[in-house]
C-alpha cells in the first residue's frame, strides 16, 4: 500500500471519527444523565468517551494496514507524537470506571477521582502492550 493510500486513509478515519465521537458523546451524555441525574458528571464522562473514540479509531484504522507497509500515526502530518492508542484506550478507561463508580457510589467526588486514577494507571501498562507502528 504506498503512503498516499494510507494517508487518505487515516484522513478518511480522522473524519468519520469526529461524527462517531460526536454522536457517542450525546448518547452517553444522555444515558448517564438520565442514569445519574447528574448533568456535570454526565458531561465529563461523556467528553472522555468522545475524545477517546477520537484517538481510538484512527489508531484502529492505521494497526490495520499490514506491519511491513504501516506508518505511524505520529509521522502523519497533522497528528501529535504520543501514543493514540493508549491515550484513547485510557481516557475510554478512565470515563467509564469513573461512572460505574458514580452508579455504585453515587458520590462525585469519588467517582471523579477514580476516573482520573484509572485514567493515569490505564495509561501505563497499554502504552506497552498496544502497538505503537
Amino acid at each position: 500500500m504506498s503512503e498516499y493510500k494510507f494517508s487518505n486513509r487515516v484522513k478518511i478515519a480522522d473524519k468519520w471519527s469526529w461524527v462517531v465521537s460526536t454522536l457517542v458523546t450525546v448518547v452517553f451524555f444522555t444515558a448517564s444523565l438520565l442514569l445519574t441525574m447528574h448533568a456535570e458528571f454526565s458531561a465529563i464522562v461523556a467528553a472522555g468517551v468522545g475524545i477517546s473514540i477520537q484517538f481510538l479509531l484512527p489508531y484502529y484504522v492505521s494497526m490495520a494496514v499490514p506491519a511491513d507497509e504501516r506508518q505511524s500515526l505520529a509521522d502523519h502530518p497533522t497528528a501529535d507524537d504520543f501514543h493514540h492508542g493508549a491515550v484513547g484506550g485510557a481516557l475510554l478507561l478512565g470515563s467509564l470506571g469513573g461512572f460505574v463508580t458514580m452508579l455504585v457510589t453515587t458520590d462525585l467526588n469519588i467517582s471523579l477521582l477514580t476516573g482520573c486514577f484509572l485514567a493515569v494507571i490505564g495509561f501505563m501498562p497499554l502504552r506497552g502492550m498496544l502497538p505503537r507502528r
